[in-house]
């Protein structure tokens, strides 16, 4: 007897400038402050020697960070720390909402800085959210700049808030940020749906000119009830 293996449900997917020009509109008078922050750590690390090649941009650090503000998230989770680009940028929005930021790498290459209150956890992600879900914590932001492997996934979905969101970096064709939209679409976001949002035309330059996101996609959850509609009429989050 044959089993036909049922198609994954299509998950919908958009340009995620109309929200990033709302968050923008909204916080732009943080975000100064973390792109001062998250270039000062960039320029530590270059005087140290260490090749910058393969860090996340300051557009993606802005958006991470719009993100996390917006959203009002407390709990975030990083799979790829390396020099912890974006672990500082997305833990000075978590310090303003009250929240931890906990990144995960094999190797810990040393840069997170010590006083800044971000975890470390060395070792693969799924090792990471383990410990975090056997302590009971929850997730409700995550941002993957490595590939969301099954055992991740499958933790994921015990230890992922029903309104988490997702970001995943380096969208680009045949890259690990295409990879984990089609694999999420077709795992993770059977079960909780909702929307991805995709760099469509990134960089995007606000009123002011400075530039958000690059190569950054971010699955926003039903929960949220974010839509274009709301985004254009000014709703949303608070």
């Amino acid at each position: 007897m044959f089993f036909w293996k049922r198609r994954p449900k299509p998950v919908p997917q958009r340009s995620g400038e109309s929200l990033a020009r709302h968050m923008y509109a909204r916080l732009a008078t943080e975000v100064r402050d973390v792109q001062r922050v998250t270039a000062a750590h960039c320029e530590a690390i270059q005087r140290t020697g260490l090749s910058m090649e393969g860090t996340t941009s300051i557009e993606d650090c802005i958006y991470l960070y719009l993100l996390i503000r917006y959203f009002d998230r407390k709990n975030v989770f990083e799979i790829g720390t390396f020099i912890g680009t974006t672990a500082v940028a997305m833990n000075q929005a978590i310090k303003r909402n009250g929240g931890t930021c906990t990144t995960t790498d094999p190797k810990d290459y040393g840069f997170v800085p010590p006083d800044s209150g971000i975890r470390m956890i060395e070792g693969p992600a799924e090792l990471g959210l383990g410990i975090l879900h056997r302590e009971g914590r929850t997730i409700d932001f995550a941002f993957g700049d490595w590939y969301f492997k099954q055992p991740t996934i499958d933790l994921a979905a015990k230890a992922f808030t029903p309104d988490c969101v997702i970001a995943v970096h380096d969208y680009f064709p045949d890259d690990k940020g295409e990879e984990n939209v089609v694999k999420l679409s077709e795992t993770y976001c059977q079960r909780r749906t909702g929307a991805w949002l995709l760099p469509t035309g990134a960089p995007w330059r606000m009123p002011d000119g400075m530039t958000v996101n690059a190569c950054t996609a971010v699955f926003i959850p039903d929960t949220l009830k974010i839509t274009e509609e709301s985004v254009r009429a000014g709703g949303g989050r608070p």
